[in-house]
């Protein structure tokens, strides 16, 4: 939604990047600026039978930090349609997950600021025409329309979106320019880490293959069925004389993999439907299928590379490896230097500690901890918020369900 992504721009993204300093400086306290200790059941609780106000252990200021203040009416303008909307869909996230949502979005607001501080300060600039593009993307993806009525609905206006997007655009280029050249990872610490967790580099037998859908429905009648069994049929006619596969994928193919001339890329066993599954596993490369019907439709197969279950090799994973740890050897430069912004700014934020804070990003080195060594999941610098989902044409699912787009 548009108005999660105009805090997104300051809050969820930069959150990712930095599991905000004010909570993940829990791990270093000594860096941790000051912050009101103000616990959920310090609140009182709605009598039953009330209307509840999900939002009502917010105080009138939420947060300070330099001269400025965060409100309640500023984080509700936010939250509140998230919740609201939420409700609509059947969604209800619990109290402790409310307060964790609020304190994520008002660390991040502070951390978006000091941020944007601080990369002016070496003189970058929000990135105006950037911001443009983005929006502009957005506008193409889902439609102007529709653009401008989500904005409507959520009472936001493009210039709040553009001027997000152009301060996130504006630290990220700052990240990238003035923090990341000073992260290094050495291939003797690569290589040390591949060696110390194999099982992570673990993979089963693979096999590749590329197939052209007709599209039919299980629950169709059996004319439709018989019909769309037919046109595989032709299909299959006209590549055994010599048509090319990709380019009949490309023009006839009712799966999202058509754009790829049907290339599924690599999938496991258990990751297609059986009867899919069971007609690629045999085929040779290059090997055509005959017509093979599926809860999907009808599909002409193409065989393709097998791969036998092992180790990856190191040299396959390397740049991989190379990019995690560089990115976690950031996210952890980034939380340092936000937790000396939010010190010398004097950060509070007069909000309730959740029962169960909400897990840093990325994930656990395997076979123990690997310290700044263990590649990070998240992808640390900030990026503009991306336009929302546009409604999916209707396709055959993709894996595990069904053969679908890489």
């Amino acid at each position: 939604m548009l108005r999660m992504l105009l805090a997104a721009g300051s809050g969820l993204v930069l959150s990712g990047l930095t599991a905000t300093a004010a909570d993940t400086a829990k791990k270093a306290p000594e860096a941790k600026p000051a912050e009101t200790a103000v616990h959920q059941a310090d609140f009182d609780l709605p009598m039953p039978g009330a209307a509840v106000d999900k939002l009502a252990f917010l105080p009138p200021v939420v947060a300070k930090y330099n001269a400025k203040e965060i409100t309640a009416a500023e984080v509700r303008r936010v939250i509140q349609p998230y919740l609201e909307m939420g409700a609509a869909n059947g969604q209800n996230p619990g109290p402790d997950e409310i307060v964790q949502m609020a304190r994520q979005l008002v660390n991040s607001m502070i951390d978006e600021e000091l941020l944007s501080a601080r990369a002016a300060k070496d003189g970058y600039k929000p990135d105006a025409a950037g911001a443009e593009k983005k929006i502009s993307d957005m506008e193409t993806q889902i439609g102007k329309e529709k653009f401008a009525d989500e904005l409507k609905r959520q009472n936001l206006t493009k210039e709040e979106i553009l001027k997000k997007i152009a301060s996130v655009m504006m630290i990220t280029k700052w990240v990238d320019e003035k923090v990341k050249p000073s992260v290094t990872v050495d291939d003797a610490v690569l290589e040390k880490y591949y060696k110390d967790n194999q099982k992570m580099f673990e993979h089963p037998e693979q096999t590749q293959a590329s197939h052209i859908l007709v599209k039919v429905d299980k629950d169709a009648k059996p004319e439709v069925k018989a019909e769309a069994k037919k046109k595989a049929e032709g299909m299959l006619a006209e590549l055994k004389k010599g048509a090319d596969f990709a380019k009949m994928a490309k023009e006839k193919s009712d799966c999202p993999s058509a754009k790829d001339g049907g290339d599924l890329g690599f999938f496991a066993k258990g990751q297609m439907v059986p009867a899919f599954e069971e007609a690629a596993s045999v085929l040779k490369p290059g090997e055509l299928s005959g017509v093979v019907e599926s809860d999907f439709g009808f599909h002409i197969i193409k065989g393709g590379e097998h791969k036998a279950g092992g180790v990856t090799e190191f040299k396959d994973v390397k740049e991989q490896l190379r990019g995690g740890m560089v990115n976690r050897q950031i996210g952890k430069k980034m939380q340092e230097m936000i937790a000396g912004l939010r010190t010398e700014a004097k950060a509070q934020v007069m909000l309730p500690e959740p029962k169960m804070p909400a897990m840093p990003p990325g994930f656990p080195a395997p076979d123990g901890d690997a310290g700044d060594n263990a590649p990070e999941a998240a992808t640390p610098p900030p990026a503009a918020p991306a336009a929302p989902a546009a409604p999916a044409t209707p396709a055959a699912p993709a894996a595990p369900t069904a053969p679908g787009g890489k």
